[in-house]
């Protein structure tokens, strides 16, 4: 039954709006309107991550990040956000393929704000955003906006244009203040299908110049430009005989590298206790061809391959060549106190060659895995 029938009752009608403006938050650009008002509450949040990735033979890569948020109205029009996150890198990082690990330690500054003016038909973002660490500097600008498409609300349209421009400067490599320059597209549709489902379409355009090579790489060679287009779907469905809900997604990617890609995600939201408390177990699959440029490992010679002399592109990064990879996780959120949540979440990857779907894997790779714990606390006034 569509939201849009007039026999629905205001609750009913409610309803859709409500998984509406659920489904209205966009992926890496600004977020999209979750409601046609402005908030009425200052919320803050904070978050502490704890990340790890490995191979059978070693530890690689621990991130440890801790993250502030605060979005707050204005008046009955405008609300604001901002953010900062701080992380510290440690470990080691494979100058090829999985092997010659090198250490490494990092530190990272990033901040972001946003600005939005909402109207009775909509609401546009505007946003910027900084990241710093010591190779490599990062500034954003981005600007999306949400209509709905009449006074039911059923249909919102979101358009977002954004822009990125980077310095990465490594002299020790090489590397002196090369640039990078991004600009994105977006253009999605958000339906309310029933009283209980809501649908998403976003398509992505990407393009970009500049330096692409890892100078951390002992063979990398990649093109100074790189396109890409995607395809989000989502699907929300509420069982209220449960006050359960499923989330699901499906995210088709390729770019000028040559690679191919397909994500598939599902969580079960379960709220518990009265709703004091939210269960939310997920799992992602993800599968990638190849990129155009990427050298396979040959175990007759320790396992490198050099290019021929004649290439103008090549790379030994794992990352470039096919494989597919596995996400378990669970994320519990209880209520503390009053308007007062606290929230912990762990997440298992698996990643491995022989799971690519699509394309020819390398063999010769170790498997890589990852961890990683959030904890959180989060508030409004």
């Amino acid at each position: 039954m569509a939201v849009t029938e007039p026999w629905l009752s205001p609750s009913q009608a409610a309803v859709g709006k409500a998984l509406l403006a659920a489904a209205s938050l966009l992926p890496c650009l600004p977020s999209g309107a979750r409601a046609e008002t402005a908030p009425t509450f200052t919320s803050v949040s904070y978050k502490y991550l704890d990340y790890l990735d490995f191979q059978p033979d070693a530890e690689r890569v621990r991130v440890i990040a801790n993250a502030v948020n605060v979005v707050s109205p204005i008046n009955e029009r405008w609300s604001f956000s901002a953010g900062a996150v701080t992380d510290a890198v440690s470990g080691a990082s494979p100058r090829y393929y999985t092997n010659a690990l090198t250490k490494l330690e990092d530190y990272r500054r990033a901040q972001n704000i946003s600005l939005t003016r909402w109207g009775s038909s909509g609401s546009v973002t505007l946003s910027h955003a900084r990241s710093a660490e010591r190779d490599y500097i990062s500034k954003s600008l981005g600007i999306t906006g949400v209509w709905y498409v009449d006074d039911t609300k059923n249909t919102a349209v979101t358009a977002g244009l954004g822009a990125a421009r980077d310095v990465i400067d490594v002299p020790a490599r090489g590397v002196n203040n090369e640039g990078k320059s991004v600009n994105d597209f977006l253009l999605g549709v958000t339906q309310v299908l029933t009283r209980n489902d809501v649908g998403q379409l976003i398509a992505r355009y990407t393009t970009g110049h500049g330096y692409y090579t890892d100078p951390y790489k002992s063979i990398d060679e990649r093109p100074r430009e790189r396109s890409g287009y995607s395809a989000l779907v989502r699907w929300n469905h509420h069982f209220p005989s449960l006050e359960s809900s499923v989330r699901s997604s499906y995210r088709w990617y390729q770019d000028s590298f040559g690679i191919r890609a397909h994500t598939l995600g599902f969580e079960y939201v379960q709220p518990l206790a009265n709703g004091r408390l939210v269960v939310t177990p997920l799992v992602r699959w993800y599968t990638q061809t190849a990129a155009n440029f990427y050298l396979p490992a040959n175990p007759g010679r320790n396992g490198r391959t050099y290019p021929a002399e004649d290439a103008v592109y090549y790379s030994q990064d794992q990352r470039l060549s096919a494989f597919g990879a596995q996400t378990l996780g669970i994320k519990s959120a209880i209520r503390v106190s009053g308007n007062t949540w606290f929230d912990i979440k762990y997440e298992g990857y698996k990643q491995r060659g022989q799971w690519a779907l699509a394309g020819r894997s390398d063999a010769s790779l170790a498997p890589f895995n990852a961890r990683s714990v959030q904890v959180g606390i989060s508030t409004r006034f």
